[in-house]
């Protein structure tokens, strides 16, 4: 947990607390529902590692054709002929290179040989120099170039397999120029000397044509530009390019951007960037082997994004944005108005309104990414996920959505850490998959809010939950809130004796979700619910009733028949011992009776 923020275990703490509390909860005979009411005050707390970036996309690995039966030979007649040896015929996933393949058929059983039949010894190999053709974009030059795509994939050593094709035959495809592309324009007699630039930071095998080329200063600008390579295209209405070189790009901006290729189209209205620096690398470092903080960026603007692919998912962006991309420092990444549309799925589209994140070493994440690596710590400060307006959509019907997730949380020098993780109108609506549930509780729709805010302080490892609250609208709402000392966020289950419990308090707000609870017992049970009404009175009356009077016992009772007498929508208890009690001897108390673990705890009860 070093490598993650601090912030985010007290959260994760605080939620595995609630849900053995919960569970120890189930062990005990089943009160009737309290009462109650909305989340408490909030604090804060927590967020965890975020990878900004996905893992590259795993390879499709080819299917192998099945293996077409040969009719066997007839039968001939025996004759008394020496016996020749005749060479076999080299099969697939066979010879020297089989090892590297996977075999379907079992070995023989344990304990017994397969008899092996002698077979002729191959003749030592020459080992022969292999004059492989150079590859376009690769050579001692290609480090110091921009691909526009990653270079030609090596031959595989051992061959195409039967029916697949191989990662070259995919390459070629895309290496193949469209034919009713129009000839590249002719260069330009003077060309500018930005323009020769940009050519020698290209690899070799792009193209770079236009229809206007102009220098002014440091600023290059090309209308109509038209870079090529194999079948994919980049056409962009207006290249604009401020002191590019091998050192980064001061400023840069295209306008109407068109990307062809043959799995996708990709439509961009704008691109801007500044400050792009590339860093010193290592030593013995090459300069493709450069990683994410080895690049420094202030600002990049990405506006009317649009990507269709050719199995005709369709992706469109209102805006990206990114800015503080340095090792070190704290960045922001945001983005507005993205629409996935899905194809073969049960969803048709995606929306997101907007989306956020703030506080984290950009470079940093994108670098253990690229290594495969945990996260580091974040900077200290103030570090943010947000993301709104979600909604999943069958055609023009919403059929689930979200208003607002949001990770929030601060982390300071001395230690201290708090955050909060809010949820809100998480809504679910009526669909052919969704009526079951729904017809179990009564509802057209489901609306929940999950709100989490804790605190924790490293002098006394004093964990503070000031609210763990659910709520479903038109049910009710619980929130539970606690305070703990000796809790270690880095490892919570250490040292469990250290563990002392301060305060808690529940508080229980009830809209319908009893009454719906007593309908649906009475009509299991063949009873009414007044009756199932006074079943739940005579269980509380006979758990929390002493052989003598208790202040704390039989307010805890009186305000739980309250609630189920209905004459209160809300019931509250807290918790506050008059000295620090540990878990064990919490749960020693439980063991011992309800009286017992009111008295240890200092338990008060109110209905409302």
């Amino acid at each position: 947990m070093r490598n993650a923020t601090r912030w985010m275990p007290a959260l994760v703490v605080a939620t595995g607390l609630a849900l053995a509390g919960g569970a120890a909860a189930q062990k005990q005979p089943d009160p009737p529902p309290a009462a109650g009411g909305k989340g408490g005050p909030a604090a804060g707390a927590q967020s965890q590692k975020l990878h900004l970036t996905p893992p590259p996309p795993v390879g499709r690995a080819p299917q192998t054709q099945p293996r077409q039966a040969q009719p066997a030979p007839p039968p001939q007649p025996r004759e008394a002929q020496p016996r020749q040896t005749q060479p076999r015929q080299a099969q697939p996933g066979t010879g020297p290179q089989a090892s590297q393949k996977l075999h379907l058929t079992p070995p023989p059983p344990i304990g017994q040989a397969q008899p092996r039949q002698p077979q002729p010894q191959p003749e030592p190999r020459q080992a022969q120099p292999q004059q492989r053709p150079a590859q376009p974009g690769t050579g001692p030059q290609a480090s110091q170039k921009l691909h526009l795509t990653p270079p030609s994939i090596a031959p595989d050593p051992r061959g195409p397999r039967p029916g697949s094709r191989t990662p070259n035959e995919r390459e070629a495809q895309r290496q193949a120029p469209n034919p009713s592309w129009p000839a590249m324009p002719p260069r330009m007699d003077n060309e500018p000397a930005a323009l020769a630039t940009l050519r020698e930071l290209l690899s070799d095998d792009v193209q770079v044509g236009y229809g206007e080329a102009r220098q002014e200063g440091e600023v290059l600008t090309l209308r109509d530009a038209d870079l090529r390579r194999g079948a994919e295209r980049i056409l962009v209405q207006e290249l604009i390019l401020e002191a590019p070189g091998a050192e980064g790009l001061r400023r840069g901006e295209a306008r109407n951007l068109r990307f062809e290729s043959p799995e996708a189209a990709v439509t961009l209205e704008r691109l801007e960037i500044g400050g792009l620096a590339m860093l010193a690398l290592r030593p013995g470092q090459e300069p493709r082997d450069r990683e994410p903080d080895q690049v420094a960026l202030e600002n990049l603007r990405v506006s009317g994004l649009e990507v269709r692919e050719t199995g005709g998912t369709r992706v469109t962006l209102a805006q990206f944005d990114l800015s503080g991309w340095r090792a070190g420092q704290a960045g922001r990444v945001g983005l507005e108005g993205l629409q996935v549309g899905l194809t073969g799925a049960p969803v048709d589209q995606v929306r997101v309104a907007s989306a956020s994140v703030e506080g984290h070493d950009i470079a940093a994440l994108m670098t253990s990414a690229v290594r495969s690596e945990a996260p580091s710590a974040p900077p200290a400060g103030r570090q943010v996920y947000r993301v709104q307006g979600v909604q999943v959509m069958r055609g023009d019907q919403s059929v689930a959505g979200m208003g607002r997730f949001l990770i929030e949380g601060e982390t300071r020098a001395d230690g201290f850490s708090g955050g909060r993780i809010a949820v809100n109108e998480v809504v679910v609506e009526r669909t052919p998959e969704t009526a079951m549930v729904l017809d179990v509780v009564g509802l057209d729709r489901l609306s929940m809010d999950l709100t989490i805010d804790a605190s924790w302080t490293p002098e006394n490892e004093r964990l503070d939950v000031s609210a763990f609250a659910f709520g479903v609208r038109d049910l009710g709402a619980l929130a539970l809130g606690w305070s703990m000392e000796g809790v270690n966020i880095e490892n919570p289950g250490g040292n469990p004796e250290a563990v002392r419990l301060l305060q808690a308090q529940l508080r229980y707000a009830d809209q319908s979700l009893y009454e719906r609870t007593l309908a649906d017992q009475a009509r299991r049970q063949n009873m009414t619910p007044a009756q199932v009404r006074d079943q739940h009175r005579e269980m509380v009356t006979a758990a929390l009733t002493g052989p003598a009077p208790d202040p704390g016992l039989d307010g805890l009772r009186e305000a739980l028949l309250r609630f189920v007498a209905g004459q209160a929508r809300e019931v509250e208890i807290i918790a506050r011992p008059p000295a620090p009690v540990t878990l064990d001897a919490a749960q020693a108390a439980m063991m011992q009776g309800p009286a017992a673990a009111v008295a240890l705890l200092g338990v008060r009860a109110t209905a409302r």
